[in-house]
């Protein structure tokens, strides 16, 4: 219909733009044609900017970007994102405002920008508030719960995602990331509890759909790799096979299913499955999904684990840790076990050294952040491989090789921030590590330490 309406309006008229800007959103977005969409923005950008109509003008640009974003293309989406924003701040459309703050946050997230993330996440919230309730207001909860998961930051994650059930109840986002928040802490049967309520809102006819269907397929295969619980899989194999048969799908929620059947085939260490899914998510996807959760690089690492390419493997896991260490620390904390893992099972010369130091650091960040499923599966298998090493220095009062080598670090002046530089890892880690010396020692201080390490023989 809209089709057939072009043809009866001048081609350069306004009515043309405001159709074609309409047209283009369709195509991208349910038609599945995203060149003929792109083709429908720049004809509507060229009939606003020839007519000096901003507002049309800032309106195709939100639009436009939601297509970008369904279609991963994240340059193009926060390129014209950023260029709604300038435009709708010299205008009184919020709404605009708001989803082009939220799309910048959310841009800037995937790529790994998580501070530039922040700071636009906020404004959204700020602007949104001024709307008074709705959808925008609890969708900017929403991406602010997803930026504070990553970080860690429960308390934030919790008032966030509270919020946002106030003035939308059932908001499948929301529930979404309270599972996972609820299960990273380990308060397995609160985490189960909010699964319940999701997978119970995905059963109502308002909210069936590929959209819907690839929240249920993604979350359930991650919380099984949290806490061991394989019993809902088929129910995620289900719908990541329902999202993946729907030809009218956009790109991002093809991607969701494929993530879906990777994580699934992890758990059931089933190396024909993964090579499969590797070969198709392996091929240019980076940083974080637009749903959140985990990134592609630490996906393909357990992928190609599966598969017994432990070479690639560790690769994705390099790949991940430098991603991880741009301030996404409950990633860099999952991504450090099972790194180690792969290390352990490659056994290569090093490898064993390194995936000590890459436990103690999983161990560091998810003792800080109360991950308690994580600390757990890390100190058994830290007590897993003291028991089959031999010819290690035992060292006195309990201190791990990570701590010695912090400590002599320590004695040599160096500050918390050079001491992560030569170790490679963050000032933090090594703030948790200098903690953890000085009470197992008693050293009340840097040069305490230093002494007790010159008197045991350390340095």
């Amino acid at each position: 219909m809209i089709s057939r309406a072009l043809s009866l309006v001048s081609p350069d008229s306004h009515a043309a733009g405001r159709l074609l800007f309409r047209y283009g959103h369709v195509l991208g977005l349910e038609a599945g044609d995203y060149t003929g969409a792109q083709k429908a923005v720049e004809a509507t950008l060229d009939i606003a900017e020839r007519g000096g109509d901003l507002g049309l003008e800032m309106r195709i640009l939100a639009d436009a970007a939601r297509v970008d974003r369904y279609n991963l293309q994240l340059d193009e989406w926060l390129k014209k994102s950023q260029r709604a924003s300038e435009l709708a701040a010299g205008s009184e459309d919020l709404m605009v405002q708001v989803r082009a703050e939220g799309d910048i946050a959310l841009a800037l997230y995937c790529k790994g920008d998580m501070e530039g993330a922040q700071q636009h996440a906020a404004a959204m919230l700020i602007g949104s508030e001024r709307l008074r309730g709705g959808n925008s207001q609890a969708m900017s909860f929403h991406y602010n719960m997803i930026l504070h998961h990553s970080i860690g930051d429960w308390q934030k994650v919790r008032n966030f995602g509270e919020q946002g059930l106030a003035v939308s109840p059932g908001f499948p986002g929301l529930l979404d990331h309270f599972t996972a928040l609820e299960h990273e802490i380990g308060n397995i049967d609160q985490g189960d509890q909010y699964l319940g309520e999701l997978l119970k809102v995905m059963e109502t006819t308002a909210s069936r759909g590929s959209t819907a269907q690839s929240l249920q397929s993604v979350i359930i295969p991650y919380i099984a790799r949290i806490n061991g619980d394989v019993g809902l899989i088929p129910t995620a194999q289900r719908a990541a096979e329902a999202v993946l048969s729907d030809s009218t799908a956009a790109p991002v929620i093809t991607v969701m299913g494929q993530i879906s059947l990777a994580l699934i085939a992890v758990n059931q260490q089933d190396a024909e499955t993964a090579a499969d899914m590797y070969e198709f998510l392996e091929s240019g996807h980076r940083g974080m999904p637009v749903q959140g959760i985990m990134c592609f690089e630490r996906l393909l690492g357990p992928l190609a684990h599966t598969m017994g390419n432990l070479d690639q493997a560790v690769s994705h896991f390099e790949d991940s840790l430098t991603f991880c260490r741009a301030g996404y620390r409950v990633e860099l904390a999952w991504t450090c076990r099972d790194y180690a893992d792969t290390l352990l099972r490659r056994n290569g010369e090093g490898d064993r050294a390194k995936a000590m130091s890459l436990l103690d650091e999983s161990l560091a960040i998810s003792s800080e952040l109360g991950m308690r499923p994580l600390m757990e599966r890390t100190i058994a298998r830290q007590e897993g491989i003291s028991t089959t090493l031999k010819d290690v220095p035992a060292y006195p009062d309990g201190l791990t090789e990570r701590e010695v080598g912090v400590m002599r670090l320590i004695a040599s002046g160096r500050t918390n921030q050079e001491i992560g530089d030569e170790l490679f890892i963050s000032a933090r880690t090594v703030a948790n590590h200098v903690a953890s010396i000085f009470n197992k020692t008693g050293a009340a201080n840097r040069a305490e330490a230093a002494t007790y390490a010159s008197r045991n023989g350390l340095v």
